[in-house]
């Protein structure tokens, strides 16, 4: 199946609640990414093993928060496209299709964004 030119980077710290639904939106997309990047903040529960056991790529990033997190991913990244997604959210399966798309009609584009939905 064709992959999308797609690096998903997701910053970690102490995400074991959410990390696998999130992670799951991933590879549920009907377009699926080339590659997924945890970058872990130094977390003491199971974020690690969570998203190595599933097959994200986990680096451990020594400086805490979320942007150190994201320069680190953006760093290890191998693909044109970066998508951000935090630890406790979820996609919708289509987003990176639908992304993709956009990028092809659109190709002088530097970034696509997408609305979002809160869940309760």
């Amino acid at each position: 199946m064709k992959k999308a030119p797609v690096s998903v980077v997701i910053p970690c710290y102490n995400s074991e609640k959410y990390l696998e639904n999130t992670l799951k939106s991933v590879f549920n997309q009907t377009l699926p990414v080339s590659e997924i990047i945890a970058v872990d903040n130094n977390s003491t529960d199971k974020t690690v093993e969570i998203a190595k056991r599933l097959g994200a790529k986990v680096i451990v990033e020594k400086k805490q928060g979320s942007a150190a997190a994201r320069n680190a991913g953006m760093k290890a990244a191998e693909n044109e496209w970066i998508a951000f997604l935090d630890s406790d959210d979820i996609w919708n399966p289509h987003k990176i299709e639908l992304q993709m798309k956009a990028a092809e009609v659109f190709a002088g584009a530097s970034f696509i964004t997408c609305e979002y939905q809160r869940i309760y």
